[in-house]
Order: C-alpha cells, then structure tokens, then sequence
C-alpha cells in the first residue's frame, strides 16, 4: 500500500474516533511544562460494559519509556 493512500485515510480515521463521545483522550505530561507532552492514550468505552474500555492507541516518546507512564495512562 503506497505511503499516501494509507496515512491520507489513517487521518480520516483518526478524525472520525476523536469525534465520537465514547473515545478519549489522555495525555501525560509535566505539571511545570505545558509545552512538554510525555505520552497518550486514546481509548473508548465498550457498549455495554460499565468499566471495559478498547485502548486505539497508547504512546510514550522515548525519553520517557520505563517511568511507567503507559501503564499510569
């Protein structure tokens, strides 16, 4: 699949789960720096189930991997 094609719908997508009120986004970062953000996690609640959620995506840069960021996320 050409480059374009995929993330030229990968944004549509995207665009599409941050539209839905079921999805949300946390993100984690410093409380001193606003400008810094170490990680993030999109996720949506399940249909149905009081606490289940479906993570779409979680993302710690570099720097900060093994502080247990993701799992805090």
């Amino acid at each position: 699949m050409q480059r374009e094609v995929y993330f030229g719908q990968h944004h549509a997508l995207i665009e599409r789960l941050l539209a839905d009120p079921s999805v949300t986004l946390h993100i984690a970062a410093p409380s001193t720096d606003e400008d810094t953000i170490c990680g993030y996690i999109v996720s949506q609640a399940v249909p149905g189930a009081d606490k289940a959620r479906i993570v779409h995506y979680v993302y710690v840069k570099e720097t900060f991997r093994t502080l247990g960021i993701g799992k805090a996320l």
